[in-house]
C-alpha cells in the first residue's frame, strides 16, 4: 500500500484484520488526495482481490459505482447532481447476494452531491444495512451531507500531504521524470497525490494552472478589465473554475507564508488575507448556488 494517507490505511486495516467493518463509511476531506483510491484498495483488501484487479469502472458485479455525471450545454460543461434514479438503481444492485465477493460494495463518489431524494432513499438501506454489505461514501465536502447520513457513517478523514511525502510516494511509483520536473509537480501540487499524476502524465494541465496563476497575478495588477477577461474565460467550465479558485486561493496563502518568512511589511500579508477571505466566499457562492458564474466573478474583482 502507498504511504501517501498511511495513517487512514492501517486503521482500515486494523478493523479488517480484528473483524470489525461497519456498514458504512466516509471518507472525506480535500479533492485529489487520494481518498477514491483508497476506497477501491479498501475493497480490494477485504474482498481478498488482486491488488491489480479492476473495479473502479463499475463492471465487477460486486462492485457498484455510482458518481455525478458530466453534461455539455453551450460549450460548458457542468456535473450534474447525483439523481434518487441512481442511488435506487444502485441500491436494487446492491440487494442481491455477492456474486463471488464476500462482501456486496456500494461506493459513492463526490456523495455530497445527491440531491435530497437521492440522500434520503440512501438512508433508508443505511438504517437497515444487510451483514454482506458495506458502502463507502467519498466526498470532498462532507457538511453538505444530511446529519442523518454523517451520524451513520464510520468517518475517516484526509488531509493534505507534505511536499516530502508526495515526492516519495512520486519516486516509489517508480514514475519516471526528470529531477526539475519533480520539483516543479510537487511545489505546484498543493498536497494533493492525485494533483501530482496529473500534472505528471499529462504536462499541459500543470501549464494551465501555471497560467490561471499568472493571469490571475496579472488581473490583480492591471486592475478591472484584464480580471474581466479572467472571468470570462474562467466561467466556461465550472469544474475547473472550482479547481482554480482553490489554485489561487493555495497560491495566496503560500504568498503569506514568503511575506512572513522575509519579515516582510504584515499590511502586505493583511491585505492578501482580505482577498483570500473573499475568494472563499465566492468560491462557496458559485458552488451552492445557481448564481451566473461569469457576474459574480467580475464583481470579485471590482471590490478589489
Amino acid at each position: 500500500m502507498e504511504t501517501i494517507n498511511q495513517k487512514q490505511w492501517n486503521f482500515l486495516e486494523k478493523t479488517e484484520k480484528n473483524n470489525s467493518l461497519v456498514s458504512v463509511y466516509l471518507f472525506c476531506g480535500p479533492s485529489k488526495i487520494g481518498k477514491n483510491t483508497m476506497a477501491f484498495d479498501f475493497v480490494r483488501k477485504i474482498n481478498n482481490l488482486e491488488e491489480k484487479t479492476n473495479i473502479e469502472d463499475g463492471a465487477n458485479p460486486d462492485v457498484i459505482v455510482v458518481a455525478p455525471k458530466t453534461e455539455e450545454k453551450a460549450k460548458k460543461k457542468r456535473k450534474k447532481d447525483i439523481s434518487i434514479e441512481q442511488v435506487k438503481e444502485a441500491i436494487k444492485s446492491v440487494g442481491y447476494y455477492p456474486y463471488k465477493a464476500k462482501y456486496k460494495v456500494l461506493i459513492i463518489k463526490e456523495a455530497d452531491r445527491m440531491t435530497a431524494s437521492a440522500a434520503n432513499s440512501l438512508l433508508k438501506i443505511m438504517e437497515e444495512p444487510t451483514s454482506d454489505t458495506i458502502i463507502i461514501l467519498v466526498s470532498d465536502n462532507d457538511l453538505r451531507l444530511l446529519s442523518t447520513i454523517r451520524s451513520r457513517c464510520q468517518i475517516i478523514r484526509f488531509g493534505l500531504a507534505s511536499k516530502a511525502v508526495i515526492s516519495k510516494q512520486l519516486q516509489y511509483e517508480n514514475v519516471e521524470f526528470e529531477e526539475e520536473e519533480l520539483e516543479e509537480v510537487v511545489e505546484f501540487s498543493q498536497g494533493k497525490i492525485v494533483k501530482a499524476r496529473e500534472f505528471l502524465t499529462n504536462p499541459d494541465k500543470l501549464k494551465l494552472t501555471k497560467d490561471n496563476l499568472k493571469n490571475f497575478r496579472s488581473a490583480l495588477k492591471k486592475g478591472v478589465l484584464e480580471g474581466f477577461m479572467l472571468s470570462d474565460e474562467l466561467a466556461n467550465d465550472k469544474e475547473q473554475l472550482r479547481e482554480s479558485l482553490e489554485e489561487i486561493t493555495w497560491y495566496l496563502r503560500e504568498l503569506i507564508k514568503k511575506q512572513i518568512d522575509i519579515g516582510a511589511d504584515m499590511r502586505v500579508a493583511n491585505k492578501i488575507s482580505l482577498i483570500i477571505e473573499k475568494l472563499i466566499k465566492l468560491r462557496k457562492e458559485l458552488l451552492t448556488s445557481n448564481v451566473n458564474q461569469r457576474l459574480q466573478l467580475e464583481n470579485f474583482f471590482v471590490q478589489l
